[in-house]
């Protein structure tokens, strides 16, 4: 449909790189609201934005030095010898180009998309190197990259053509996360507290008064290991977030990933679904690691959830 490649022919041009010596980075490129435009105005509409960011793509890119695959659905990877300081002004290129796209189908609504950029940072040749497992690596750290800037942007990100579902409200914030481990055991308590700013929240049959906090613990108790924890204290701060959720509200994780970055800190980032009666909301957060990445796994999620649920709430005591 694009008439491009997809990533097999990308990593044979940037293996056969690697092997002469060449230093490569990765940009890999997510395109912004593409589930909405596909929604809202049809398929067909949709494959003309593919096949228009992908003609963009192509102007811009310089095939002697890059080389650009469709990686899958809305994501499209680009493979260059630039450093990694020319490739991040070659991002910011790209970005204003295809935010310059017209589709008349789409009623003034811009194209955005979001860049993740890992390599070209190396300054001493590689030595005893799986050519194939450095590029998968490359690859998979710029598709976190990518993941984390979504993530921080996405209440930024307007949502056109579409309404908010509720008004904005209180906030639950984090009291505190323990982690106990019994063998391959992890007990997990997530602690949250509500704290309602003006009036009375209604929750689940009850009321908040202003001033006077509400806690909201959940536990998990779950055989796993470090890689794996994570994924098990968002889990349970989302089962807390649901306890002051009214009944018909949910939210569903889909990943929890930890990612790392330039200061060595960290960041853990998630996704998912908020689901409630009017209907479900994709969700992603991020939070940085400062030194206790289990607290930053539920900051992540309520980064991902606050403003959703603190609507719900609100809208509740109305």
């Amino acid at each position: 449909m694009t008439g491009l490649s997809w990533a097999d022919s990308l990593r044979e041009w940037a293996i056969e790189q690697l092997q002469s010596g060449q230093e490569i980075t990765v940009l890999f490129l997510d395109l912004d609201r593409f589930g909405h435009f596909n929604k809202l105005y049809g398929h067909l509409v949709g494959d003309e934005v593919l096949r228009r960011v992908a003609s963009t793509l192509l102007s811009v890119l310089d095939p002697d030095v890059e080389f650009l695959s469709r990686y899958g659905g809305d994501e499209f990877c680009i493979a260059t010898l630039r450093t990694a300081a020319e490739a991040e002004e070659l991002a910011g290129r790209i970005s204003r180009r295809i935010g310059e796209i017209e589709i008349p189908d789409l009623h003034e609504e811009r194209i955005t998309c979001t860049i993740g950029q890992y390599g070209g940072k190396r300054t001493r040749e590689r030595e005893h190197v799986h050519y194939a497992a450095t590029l998968n690596s490359l690859i998979n750290l710029a598709s976190r990259d990518c993941m984390a800037k979504k993530a921080a942007r996405m209440e930024e990100l307007p949502q056109a053509g579409e309404e908010a579902p509720l008004v904005a409200g209180p906030r639950l914030r984090l009291s505190w996360v323990d982690v106990e481990w019994k063998g391959r055991k992890a007990n997990v308590r997530v602690d949250l507290q509500l704290q309602a700013r003006a009036g009375a929240v209604r929750i689940k049959g009850g009321a908040v008064v202003a001033g006077r906090p509400v806690r909201f613990p959940a536990t998990a108790s779950v055989e796993t290991d470090e890689s794996g924890v994570l994924t098990v204290v968002a889990q349970t701060t989302a089962a807390a977030l649901k306890r002051a959720l009214p009944a018909g509200h949910d939210i569903q994780l889909a990943e929890v990933i930890l990612s790392p970055t330039a200061d060595q800190r960290g960041v853990v980032t998630v996704t998912g679904e908020f689901i409630s009666p009017p209907g479900q909301f994709p969700i992603a957060g991020s939070a940085v690691v400062g030194g206790d990445p289990y607290r930053a796994a539920a900051a992540a999620v309520l980064a991902a959830t606050n403003r959703l649920v603190g609507r719900v709430l609100e809208s509740s005591s109305s």
